[in-house]
């Protein structure tokens, strides 16, 4: 079993298993997506033929990582100042 950070590869024959493990609620954010691309790579270099993708915890995902709303809203913002902008 590979370990690519918050989401574990194991394979069962042609089949990779992709398992989200990023307490507390899988959330989907930088590093959940970061260990699923590692997982994909990993399960791509293997040769998997089928890509599973499960949680390792009690649900499979909580949703988004609202933290980076926050920060594509300051994001936005900032650039309507710049830019002269009023909304």
């Amino acid at each position: 079993m590979a370990d690519a950070g918050c989401v574990k590869v194991s394979h069962e024959g042609p089949v990779a298993v992709l398992s989200m493990e990023f307490a507390p609620h899988n959330l989907l954010g930088l590093d959940l997506m970061a260990g699923m691309r590692a997982g994909l790579n990993a399960a791509q270099e293997a040769g998997a033929r089928a890509v599973l993708l499960k949680s390792g915890l009690r649900h499979f995902s909580a949703g988004a990582d609202t933290s980076l709303f926050v920060d594509a809203s300051d994001f936005e913002e900032r650039n309507i100042i710049i830019l002269g902008t009023q909304v």
